[in-house]
């Protein structure tokens, strides 16, 4: 319980500062480049695994490189990778990574620094 007290705090100390908008506020077209962190929860067929306890959740990272076109409209490619998974009886490990293409749409909120942005992707 305690691990996941210090990744809510952490989860909220990063949603505060990259939340902030840079200098381009009104002009972000341009390259750029990330990192999120959370908690991520997968989902296995268990069938497949049979007497054995899986862990499903932990903590996920995402790296990425983007370009926003304008205000609106953004492209970005990133990699995903989900806390590795223990399976018990020493039976090995369970990797979870991917890589994403998205589309980032959006716009600034009128009278905030704040933006509201919608990913849709695969």
């Amino acid at each position: 319980m305690e691990k996941n007290k210090w990744i809510a705090a952490f989860a909220a100390l990063f949603a505060v500062f990259f939340s902030a908008q840079s200098f381009s506020y009104y002009d972000p077209s341009g390259v750029n480049v990330g990192l999120q962190v959370g908690y991520g929860n997968t989902s296995y067929n268990k069938a497949l695994f049979p007497g054995l306890d899986i862990r499903e959740d932990g903590v996920a990272g995402r790296i990425y490189i983007g370009d926003q076109f304008n205000p609106y409209v953004g492209l970005e490619l990133g990699g995903v990778y989900y806390t590795e998974t223990d399976l018990t009886n020493d039976a090995g490990r369970i990797r979870t990574e991917q890589l994403d293409l998205l589309l980032r749409l959006g716009g600034p909120i009128p009278c905030s620094r704040f933006r509201v942005d919608l990913k849709l992707g695969a």
